[in-house]
């Protein structure tokens, strides 16, 4: 989140000799299903071992409240898993006119200007 907000990374969790890594699994699922079949193996039996545990706590937030939780996320200071749900009431402001789809990515965009202005 640090590098998307620009927001810099607290180095004092680094003093503890705390890692903290990324991994996109989607490329490494794309490109070497062996590895993939293994890391899953892995992760399942790590969690079944009681090693690795779910991110706690679940923050469950409405879809209205989705630009607190992202404010949230911003600081930094929240602990754990936040999770956006629907409402039956929720309302929620969107700025942007115009949807596009993007078939290769299977991803939706938005912008103001469908122009690209």
């Amino acid at each position: 989140m640090a590098a998307v907000g620009n927001t810099g990374l607290d180095m004092a969790p680094f003093l503890r000799n705390t890692m903290f890594v990324g991994v996109n699994m989607g490329t490494i699922f794309n490109h070497n299903i062996p590895l993939s079949a293994r890391l899953l193996r892995d992760i399942m039996q790590y969690h079944s071992q009681g090693i690795v545990k779910p991110p706690q706590p679940v923050n469950v937030m409405n879809f209205s409240q989705t630009e607190e939780a992202y404010r949230t996320m911003q600081t930094g200071k929240h602990i754990g898993k936040m999770v956006l749900v629907p409402g039956d009431d929720d309302i929620v402001p969107v700025g942007l006119q115009y949807l596009f789809f993007h078939s290769r990515a299977n991803t939706i965009g938005a912008q103001d200007d469908p122009s690209g202005d």
